[in-house]
């Protein structure tokens, strides 16, 4: 657990989240993050039913998967998810990844704030991250990418 409430630890598999720009110093326009995944690590196929998602990749290899779409980024490379499309992200390589990526509208780090350490491998937390999740905008709807 950090103690910066702007470093987030969700709980599967998706390495860090630091804010950058909160949406809240953007009139909610927008939210800017900075992910690290490390090798191996990723989210788990889902889609937000209320903003977009744009990345860049700064380090590392990414695999992404847009509405069943591969796709493997490097740094220099970026994405763009529409709202409402399925979609994951993985760490495809050896070395730890990161990418930047923003939403709009903002105010997705409210989710990452309320699922921000909690405990996946239990299963009586499963429901509630997933609670969680669909008050913030996020369906899961399938699990992480094959590595």
């Amino acid at each position: 657990m950090s103690e910066d409430p702007n470093i987030f630890y969700p709980p599967i598999g998706t390495g860090n989240i630091v804010l950058k720009l909160a949406s809240a110093d953007t009139g909610g326009n927008l939210s800017m993050f900075i992910q690290t995944l490390p090798p191996g690590e990723g989210t788990n196929e889902h889609l937000h039913l209320n903003c977009d998602e744009t990345g860049y990749v700064l380090e590392g290899t990414i695999r992404t998967s847009l509405d069943g779409k591969i796709a493997e980024l490097g740094p220099g490379d970026s994405f763009f998810v529409p709202r409402k499309i399925p979609h994951a992200i993985s760490n495809a390589g050896d070395a730890v990844a990161r990418f930047l990526f923003t939403v709009t509208p903002g105010g997705l780090e409210n989710y990452f704030r309320e699922v921000s350490d909690r405990d996946a491998s239990r299963p009586e937390e499963i429901d509630h991250i997933r609670a969680i999740a669909k008050k913030h905008g996020l369906e899961v709807v399938g699990p992480p990418l094959d590595l």
